[in-house]
């Protein structure tokens, strides 16, 4: 259900020139994985309690600046939106 969210709102931003994504799934796919895969394998070791909303957003940031790198028109609107 998120995921159909998150292609639902991916389609959105390439309908307003936002983004270049030839594949939306699979866009969808890796924009969870970046997002995740730090705060998922430290909970999973070293427990939730090693999670905090600091690591949470160092994380998230990384993760859209990677997707925009790749899937970015070159526009900073979408990256500062995310700071």
């Amino acid at each position: 259900m998120l995921r159909q969210q998150l292609i639902g709102y991916l389609e959105r931003c390439i309908e307003r020139g936002e983004l270049r994504i030839p594949d939306l799934e699979l866009a969808a796919d890796q924009l969870i994985e970046l997002a995740g895969v730090t705060i998922h394998d430290r909970a999973l070791f070293l427990g939730p309690q090693s999670v905090d909303k600091e690591l949470l957003r160092k994380v998230n940031r990384s993760a859209v600046a990677m997707f925009l790198s790749c899937y970015g028109n070159g526009r900073n609107a979408l990256a500062e939106a995310a700071e």
